[in-house]
């Protein structure tokens, strides 16, 4: 099992829309304790809440205002949160010299939560890239919980702001935090703002300056929570015992250690991206779609090109498939009918079961493996699930894929970074902290070597 770590300002915001749709999905909200939705859980789903209802997550900032939200809103509790007073003043040196404290704290919850698990796998870091906290302190942690549990899994689901509304030490931030990061992490979810805005936006409009569009932050959030709850929520498997009545249903919690061995062939190449039916504006919500309908809203939702215009190249995904459990009902009756008659034929049980040829087949037209790459490794990964991430969906396909599209980003904070570099822009307010020009061309240097690193595979 896997516990969440929610860090900064950013990431706990993520962290209460993650839990409350989670607490929304697996657990009904006593009209009695509106303050305190959690108390209402009825224990279905161990996974991602203790039997009291509080979550499996550590609520973590350098100042109080979002985990103290948290708290109040029920979806935090005080054994599991750590925060301080002070603020990072969004500068990557600053959260990384002087979160010691903060960072062993949270490693004693840390420790106090894996305590209370059968098994542990791995911590998912939730956190911002461009500011003090996400980007120092979340850099610090992940060194140490690497140090202190060297054989365990890290993920971290990292946010980029757009390139519109960057601060001026943005690319200094995001650079030294994604160096940092590559030397400790398993793999790194980058969540890019740009592109959440993307999906938000009316047809026909180009985005020039993000924030002239009005949507909101909870907007973003919200979309962004939604497209995750589909990979980290639980999965709930049917074993087929070969009759017509299936097995009772089991629940697989999301494991860091299969995405990545699915996902990352190379400890060079761990950045990942999330594409999902879910996040598609036009669909309303609780429509009935059939399963082709659903794939080809999925397949509609990923963008073949990067924002440069290239041709986007796959290293490896995994997929999850999640439908209602009323489709159960449905499996059992048409399985009866077959048995009892030969009319009715296996395309008819297809056509509410989730077909993995038309997955792989409508996949394979958006998505381009290197020569290099096995066919039958393709989209090899699907997980089926009878518990859909969000009750409002009939169906949902969500893909974490390890793709070519983290290189557009990664080029430009190199180049932006390195011409701020070369004017001594913005230098002394991390060398007040110990940082040199040195530690800034290094880590320039390791993001140059992860982007030559997709480029020799993507050429085969």
């Amino acid at each position: 099992m896997s516990i969440h770590i929610h860090l900064g300002q950013c990431g706990n915001q993520l962290g209460i829309d993650f839990w409350k749709l989670a607490h929304k999905t697996y657990g009904p909200v006593k009209p009695s304790a509106p303050l305190n939705p959690l108390s209402a859980y009825d224990g279905t789903c161990s996974a991602l809440f203790h039997s009291n209802g509080a979550s499996r997550a550590i609520w973590v900032d350098t100042e109080p205002k979002v985990v103290v939200q948290a708290l109040r809103e029920g979806y935090a509790c005080k054994e599991r949160v750590s925060y301080e007073q002070g603020g990072r003043g969004n500068n990557f040196a600053h959260g990384f010299t002087e979160s010691m404290a903060l960072c062993d704290d949270t490693l004693e919850r840390v420790r106090l939560e894996i305590e209370t698990l059968d098994y542990y796998r791995g911590a998912a870091l939730w956190h911002s890239i461009g500011g003090g906290t996400g980007s120092g302190s979340g850099s610090k942690l992940c060194e140490l919980l690497r140090d202190a549990y060297p054989r365990s899994h890290i993920l971290t689901v990292s946010v980029t702001a757009c390139r519109g509304s960057e601060s001026p030490i943005f690319n200094y931030n995001s650079a030294l935090a994604l160096a940092a990061l590559h030397e400790n992490v398993d793999g790194t979810i980058l969540l890019q703002n740009e592109e959440l805005l993307k999906e938000l936006q009316p047809d026909g409009c180009t985005i020039k300056r993000p924030d002239n569009l009005n949507i909101s932050i909870a907007s973003i959030n919200e979309l962004a929570t939604t497209k995750l709850s589909g990979m980290l929520f639980p999965v709930h498997k049917i074993e087929s015992s070969g009759s017509c009545q299936p097995r009772p249903i089991y629940q697989r919690a999301f494991d860091i250690g299969d995405l990545v061995a699915s996902t990352c062939p190379s400890w060079n190449m761990k950045y990942l991206n999330i594409a999902s039916s879910l996040s598609t504006p036009q669909i309303s919500r609780g429509t009935r779609r059939s399963w082709n309908k659903t794939v080809g809203d999925f397949r509609h939702s990923i963008r073949p090109l990067d924002r440069d215009s290239n041709v986007i190249e796959c290293f490896g995904s995994k997929i999850y498939v999640r439908f209602p459990r009323t489709e159960i009902r449905r499996m059992i009756s048409c399985r009866n009918a077959v048995k009892q008659s030969n009319k009715r034929s296996l395309e008819n049980e297809r056509s509410f079961l989730p077909s993995e040829a038309i997955i792989r087949r409508n996949l394979l037209k958006v998505y381009n493996y290197p020569p290099w790459y096995p066919e039958t490794s393709q989209f090899h990964d699907i997980l089926y699930s009878c518990e859909l991430s969000r009750d409002t969906e009939d169906k949902s396909i969500t893909a974490c894929s390890n793709t070519t599209k983290c290189i557009p980003l990664m080029e430009r904070l190199v180049w932006r970074g390195e011409t701020m570099l070369r004017a001594n822009a913005y230098v002394h307010w991390y060398a007040q902290f110990g940082l040199e020009k040195a530690d800034f061309s290094e880590a320039f240097t390791s993001i140059n070597g992860i982007i030559d690193t997709y480029r020799c595979h993507s050429l085969g």
